[in-house]
């Protein structure tokens, strides 16, 4: 057992994944939380000079920040609504890192190129069953898990990555007019379906082959 588990790669149960899961959500979110907690601390010296890459405004950006980095973490420590909480933390680490700090070092975007990897991985496998989300959502959630037209992770992992290059090429003014907002619109049902982990094409597919 122990030799399949550190040699040969063996896969854990439903109830150690949970757990593996209840884990990287805990340690992330904590320390994220803490993150976000220096930042209200210092609410009133950081809101003239916050960075302001949406042209929101700088109070405004730090409010997101605090909103994305204290209460987002904290639905993701507790497991509720992970998913959705997650992506908003995804978004506010894409931008601090390719927006924000586009121009910089690697080691000025590396804190939170570490968080936004972290929390793509929590956004695609989801909360587990030690959460919120499981106790709540249960029979909905197993419903989920034996549908054909669910998605691999593969799938949420290159569906997610494709969403945020088109935001990024979008907010930069590399792709703009007509295409430009086709293309950013056409992300909004990729980052549907990579949350959710259902896609209704891939039933019709399936359908198809059933009939074939």
């Amino acid at each position: 057992m122990i030799r399949n588990f550190w040699l040969f790669g063996a896969p854990v149960s439903d109830r150690q994944y949970s757990l593996i899961l209840l884990f990287i959500r805990l340690f992330a979110s904590l320390m994220l939380l803490w993150h976000g907690l220096t930042k209200i601390e210092n609410f009133s010296s950081l809101s003239q000079s916050f960075p302001d890459p949406l042209g929101i405004g700088s109070t405004l950006s730090l409010v997101l920040a605090i909103f994305a980095e204290v209460g987002c973490s904290i639905l993701v420590i507790f497991g509720f609504l992970t998913r959705i909480a997650s992506l908003v933390i995804v978004f506010n680490f894409f931008v601090a890192a390719f927006i924000v700090h586009s121009q910089g070092a690697f080691a000025q975007k590396e804190l939170a190129v570490m968080y936004l990897g972290i929390y793509v991985l929590i956004m695609t496998s989801g909360s587990g069953m030690i959460s919120l989300d499981y106790l709540i959502f249960k029979n909905k959630t197993l419903v989920q898990h034996t549908c054909k037209a669910n998605m691999s992770l593969f799938d949420r992992i290159f569906r997610i990555l494709l969403s945020f290059a088109l935001w990024y090429w979008f907010i930069n003014g590399n792709i703009y007019g007509i295409l430009g907002w086709i293309l950013f619109l056409l992300t909004i049902p990729l980052m549907v379906t990579s949350i959710s982990g259902y896609c209704p094409v891939y039933k019709l597919f399936i359908r198809k082959n059933e009939k074939d």
